[in-house]
């Protein structure tokens, strides 16, 4: 199902927006529509994922950073289901793939 707020980023919250900018706006769709807990560690490792493969040594500064600072309960707007109106916490646990 898709959020009833529209889609919106601001590249890597927080974060300069350097040649990794484009795993934060991927990262973000997932932010956006939100789901489970283990949907958001997935999101969080393919972000890591992504900014190893241009800034290695940033990879896991961004990783700690986006499961400190990203959690559903926390009115932030780059939080987990930032998509739903708050608060919209976990969703129960779903099958996966490896797509946003």
């Amino acid at each position: 199902m898709t959020p009833p707020h529209p889609f919106t980023t601001d590249g890597c919250s927080a974060w300069p927006d350097d040649g990794w900018v484009d795993c934060c706006v991927v990262h973000d769709v997932a932010y956006w529509c939100g789901g489970s807990a283990e949907d958001r560690a997935r999101a969080d490792e393919l972000l890591e994922s992504c900014v190893a493969s241009v800034a290695p040594r940033m990879a896991p500064v961004m990783w700690l950073g986006v499961r400190m600072g990203g959690v559903p309960w926390m009115p932030t707007p780059w939080r987990w289901g930032y998509g739903w109106d708050y608060p919209s916490g976990y969703a129960a646990p779903t099958a996966h793939t490896d797509e946003y």
